[in-house]
């Protein structure tokens, strides 16, 4: 090998290890967080890639190459591309039956996207980690916490074969960050078990928080559509600000779409937000997507001039509101949430307000069990 060719081998190397310093960093951070087999294949790859790279570097040295060291680069990264594709063939198929993802706009994430390949739990466990450290109203506390119930939902979603094969919809938050994309729109679809295809079944429209659609969020509304008998429709919207979805385009493709399946019903439906998802539950009332027969507001942004604007207040008519808040909630004071409701009580308007106490703003995850009897039981009476 001439002394050009080493030169350029090293400077290209370097400069590729460079670039993937951060790559590789995460891989690390992917690795000490893990609690699967395909996040810690995925980890283990990225960092034998990295490894043959800081080997191929060291070839620019004549005294390795004559030694037959440039076998051992060549081996690392065919170990690399073993232990991603490995990784690759544990993605599993889409779900069906009862638990469905449909494209509304753009397509479903493929097997080989980076979003998917690395479990979603495994993301947000990384993601608790991160916002503990950039995030005021985040704790490390609430982190440990918070880190805890997902892994026990996502432990029993590991259980259910339909939530195996649940496609992540990170990538769409990511794209949103990062490029600015917000054209994706998934809907995610859970029916209660023995649901009949002749009986249209009621629905409840969920509108997610902000940084993504999570799985753990179907899980836990599974529960409130098996006792309420409501299928659930999710749609996605990128990182879940709902307040750039102009004229409420997302869930009125979604409401189009309920009205043209055959097995649910448009009568009746129940409109739920969950944080950032408060954002879109106010702006879905004010832009009339449908007649809602009930309005859940959980742990929401709530903007108090917009509920009381006539635009809100005309719309919503008769149709009750619950608020659900953790009277600890430093995102969002009680006391925002508190104001609201007394001003659409002054105005009128059936509006209840649940707080529990001691409670943040992850109570959806922190006191499921409650969250899911009062959704139950509010949504299942009739007005």
């Amino acid at each position: 090998m001439s002394v050009f060719k080493r030169l350029a081998l090293r400077l290209v190397c370097s400069g590729c290890c460079l670039a993937l310093l951060p790559v590789v960093l995460m891989a690390l951070w992917l690795f000490m967080v893990s609690v699967t087999w395909r996040g810690h294949l995925v980890a283990v790859a990225i960092m034998l890639g990295f490894c043959s790279l800081v080997l191929w570097g060291l070839l620019g040295l004549r005294k390795i190459v004559k030694a037959g060291f440039w076998r051992w680069p060549t081996f690392l990264a065919g170990m690399a591309l073993f232990v991603m594709v490995l990784a690759w063939l544990m993605v599993p198929a889409l779900p069906t039956g009862n638990y469905q993802q449909v494209a509304l706009k753009g397509e479903l994430p493929g097997r080989f996207s980076t979003a998917v390949l690395v479990p979603e739990v495994d993301q947000l466990l990384m993601g608790c980690t991160l916002f503990s450290l950039v995030d005021r109203y985040f704790s490390g506390v609430q982190a440990t916490s918070l880190a805890d119930d997902i892994k026990v939902i996502y432990g029993e979603m590991r259980e259910d074969a339909r939530f195996r094969r649940r496609r992540c919809l990170l990538g769409s938050c990511y794209r949103e960050i990062f490029l600015s994309d917000r054209s994706d729109s998934v809907l995610t679809i859970y029916r209660p078990h023995g649901s009949s295809e002749r009986e249209p079944q009621k629905v409840i429209v969920f509108l997610h928080g902000s940084l993504g659609s999570f799985a753990g969020y179907d899980w836990v509304l599974r529960e409130v559509a098996e006792r309420t008998g409501r299928a659930v429709v999710m749609p996605s919207n990128g990182a879940g600000n709902w307040h750039w979805d102009t004229h409420s385009e997302k869930v009125a493709a979604a409401w189009n779409w309920i009205e043209a399946q055959p097995n649910l019903s448009t009568e009746a439906p129940v409109l739920m937000g969950l944080s950032n998802g408060g954002l879109g539950v106010t702006r879905c009332i004010e832009d009339g997507i449908a007649e809602w027969e009930r309005v859940v507001y959980i742990s929401p942004v709530l903007e108090t001039n917009r509920v009381m604007g006539h635009d809100f207040l005309k719309q919503l008519g008769e149709t009750p509101v619950l608020i659900i808040s953790g009277d600890a909630d430093r995102r969002i004071p009680v006391a925002i949430i508190r104001e609201a409701q007394q001003g659409l009580l002054a105005a009128g308007y059936a509006t209840e307000l649940q707080t529990m106490a001691e409670e943040d703003h992850f109570l959806f995850f922190h006191r499921r069990d409650e969250v899911i009897e009062l959704l139950s039981d509010w949504i299942g009476v009739e007005p």
